[in-house]
């Protein structure tokens, strides 16, 4: 049996994954705040809040200084931080999570070494916690078609391939961790342990090299979730041929090169010290035809049928939310990629296992409901349970609402068909329900010689038109497969968002102040009570000082001058280092959007990450950066708390660049306090 004890230095302490986890993410942002580790790590706040004292008992028992705390939950590592004293100085706290890993990976691969005192003692627990663990695993294998027995030592009993399937999913969640055992906390390390256990004889590492080896002569390049499930597929067959026997199966397979197959059952031969029987070998081909006959999937996998699949999917979310999503030909090629693993991973039973829900912010969950609700609907999709698998899908959407501007309205000219009372029906119909501007309502015969066509999106009318042109024909009366129709064709559904979003955009020409108070009107009245007030930031003033401001001469990248923007706001303590990642992402997704008729850049990234405060930086550089084709010599980097409260000065700034020549003189600035002067000279005289 394992004993493991972590060497004790000094006054010993006790530490637990958790704290660990948290230490790790301390040392790689360097400034974080609770709430970011909250959400980073999963861990509820309050605990966060907990370890992070114990954190610092541990640091200052060591004389190293702790973790400093700063206001709105900020927290910033000191230059002697490290985390070799958590790793090595302390007692190590195995989770619950933990205890029941280890449980199960016992039972699953050498059942006969498992003790409940010995754990007990390993793990510094009393054996009645050891005990309640255990029976959470029996119950759990028991739901899974298999049970424990005791005689003399524990036994797994039940159908085979039911064991493999729970062996592979637990071995491929530490495939990396075999190849690569540096730097192991002391959970880790009892992990490896009992695998070396379970294949006494054989280094899992050369396993793996092996198997390797042998993609490598198929000339598969795998990802990394289909690679984990293949690895540890073979792993279980070796430990099936070491202890019990190979278990045939009996599906239909791709015949693979069997040269190479048998180089590689030679080369296990060696690595066993064993010969291998011929039924055993035929066992072996057998399971590993089973496992490549999914490495090609993608090559003969139904490509129609795919996008069958994926155009019923983007038509139903179309449907469901009133959003013309098959128009964003990015969400279409996205999906199209998407699925073709995703069916991969049903067909062969690969769980998603990151936790990708946790991506989600709260206003995501509808749409993760709505998309639940809709694979259901999807032959292919419907049996999809697992809810990172279903994030992935959501995360599609998210990303396409954010290039969809449907809070635009869609310009229309109505066409008379059945007299002018049905016409106005219709109208006040799409006025109400969607995002449309009527820019004309004319009689059927007065199509055809129509001036301004051009300035029109789409003919909607409720008659049949006998001109060769584009239209839409709808009921007077709207019905739901008219509303189908509209979205179809890119005409969105209103929502109080867009509508509260359309309305500010309108009453542009008022005052901030009389714009604000109208809308509060408008959304007390219409109840609009989420949307919460614009908080004021009215000028560009109220964004921008001389500290963030940069003159510079210097050549370089794109890349370079994201991160020198952004860095800025960090040292203003606007942001950590999290939000950089966004604007990449960001840049990643839709490319150099964000370049201004081509005269500066205006750089962001997602609210929801790593903004402490609404901010802005600015960098004039003599030397001009190249973002694609374009050449710019200032960039703008923006953070915002809510999404709202920096739009007034952001559209000063647009309407300085559409109607001044300001830019040519911030770009002429000798220093910061110059720039400054000359964009609040112009603000306060232009806008």
């Amino acid at each position: 049996m394992i004993i493991i004890r972590i060497k004790e230095w000094g006054n010993c302490m006790l530490i637990s994954a958790r704290m660990l986890e948290i230490v790790k993410h301390l040392s790689q942002y360097q400034q974080t705040t609770y709430k970011e580790i909250e959400q980073a790590l999963n861990i509820k706040e309050r605990n966060v809040r907990y370890d992070i004292e114990r954190i610092n008992e541990i640091l200052i028992e060591n004389q190293l200084s702790p973790i400093m705390k700063g206001g709105k939950g900020i927290l910033k590592i000191p230059e002697d931080f490290s985390i070799k004293v958590f790793e090595v100085n302390n007692e190590y706290i195995y989770s619950h999570d933990e205890r029941l890993s280890i449980i199960l990976i016992y039972l699953l691969f050498c059942s006969q070494q498992f003790n409940l005192s010995q754990l007990s003692k390993d793990l510094l627990v009393s054996r009645s916690t050891i005990k309640n663990d255990f029976d959470e695993i029996e119950t759990y294998l028991l739901e899974q078609g298999l049970t424990i027995t005791y005689d003399e030592c524990f036994q797994l009993n039940g159908d085979n391939k039911k064991r493999i399937a729970l062996m592979v999913n637990e071995l491929k969640k530490y495939i990396l961790l075999i190849k690569d055992s540096h730097h192991l906390n002391s959970y880790q390390k009892y992990l490896l342990d009992i695998f070396k256990l379970s294949f006494p004889e054989i280094l899992l590492k050369e396993i793996i090299m092996l198997i390797d080896d042998m993609l490598e002569m198929m000339d598969l390049t795998l990802r990394d979730e289909a690679y984990n499930w293949y690895v540890a597929h073979v792993i279980c067959m070796i430990w099936f041929f070491e202890n019990k026997e190979i278990p045939v199966f009996d599906f239909a397979f791709v015949e693979t090169d069997r040269n190479i197959i048998d180089q590689f059952i030679e080369d296990i031969e060696h690595l066993v010290n064993k010969p291998i029987n011929e039924k055993n070998k035929n066992k072996m081909v057998n399971y590993l035809n089973y496992l490549n006959r999914f490495l090609d999937y993608e090559e003969h996998v139904d490509m129609i049928k795919v996008e069958s699949i994926v155009t019923c999917f983007i038509s139903e979310m179309s449907i469901e939310m009133g959003i013309p999503f098959q128009n964003d030909p990015v969400l279409i090629e996205g999906l199209f990629n998407h699925m073709v693993p995703l069916i991969q991973r049903i067909q062969l039973g690969v769980v998603v296992d990151e936790n990708v829900v946790s991506l989600l912010s709260t206003k995501n969950l509808e749409i993760f409901e709505i998309v639940t609700r809709v694979i259901k609907r999807i032959e292919l999709l419907k049996n999809i349970t697992n809810e990172n698998e279903i994030a992935y899908l959501v995360i599609h959407f998210v990303a396409s609402l954010k290039r969809i501007h449907h809070n635009e309205r869609k310009r229309i000219l109505l066409v008379c068909g059945h007299g002018y009372g049905t016409t106005t029906m219709l109208k006040e119909s799409l006025l109400s329900e969607y995002q449309v501007e009527i820019v004309d309502t004319i009689p059927k015969y007065k199509l055809s010689t129509y001036q301004n066509l051009d300035q029109v999106d789409k003919i909607i009318t409720t008659t049949k038109l006998d001109l060769d042109i584009d239209y839409l024909q709808v009921n007077p009366i709207l019905t739901k497969l008219d509303d189908r129709c509209l979205i179809n064709a890119g005409i969105a559904r209103k929502s109080p968002l867009s509508n509260y979003y359309s309305i500010n955009k309108s009453l542009d020409f008022l005052k901030d102040e009389d714009r604000t108070r109208v809308l509060e009107v408008i959304r007390r009245e219409l109840g609009y009570r989420d949307l919460g007030k614009p908080k004021k930031i009215g000028q560009l003033a109220d964004l921008l000082n001389e500290d963030v401001i940069q003159i510079i001469d210097q050549d370089m990248t794109w890349e370079e001058a994201v991160i020198q923007s952004c860095h800025i706001l960090e040292e203003s303590y606007a942001v950590n280092r999290n939000y950089l990642e966004t604007i990449f992402d960001i840049i990643e997704q839709n490319g150099f959007y964000f370049i201004v008729d081509g005269k500066f850049a205006l750089l962001h990234g997602n609210c929801e990450v790593g903004v402490y405060k609404t901010a802005m930086s600015m960098i004039i550089n003599q030397k001009k950066v190249k973002f694609g084709d374009k050449e710019i010599q200032v960039i703008f980097c923006l953070s915002s708390k809510d999404q709202k409260e920096h739009i007034p000065a952001i559209i000063n700034l647009m309407k300085l660049e559409k109607t001044t020549d300001f830019m040519k003189y911030i770009v002429k600035s000798q220093t910061s306090q110059e720039a400054y002067e000359v964009l609040m000279d112009y603000e306060r005289r232009f806008i």
